[in-house]
């Protein structure tokens, strides 16, 4: 799913990739058009420096042990082991 804010009503959209791609937004230019969070090449990282990388390293946790939480507080079973 491909997600951004819509500033004109404050709301966030989320779309599928065929629902993108309808839209004009083909997922194959996502990479061309925006930096990656984690690449092999240092050079097309959206993070500036080591410090802004270990910055979003740890943001980055902090949503998936946030979204953990959220899982088993809303008693949330995965139907098989994921992993």
């Amino acid at each position: 799913m491909l997600g951004w804010n819509k500033s004109s009503n404050a709301q966030q959209l989320a779309l599928t990739f065929q629902q993108a791609r309808s839209n004009g937004i083909p997922f194959e230019r996502l990479d061309s058009t925006y930096r990656s969070a984690v690449h092999t090449d240092s050079t097309k990282v959206v993070s500036k420096s080591a410090l802004d990388q270990q910055k979003l390293q740890q943001a980055y946790q902090h949503l998936i042990q946030a979204l953990g939480q959220y899982l088993v507080k809303n008693n949330f079973k995965w139907g098989k082991k994921v992993r």
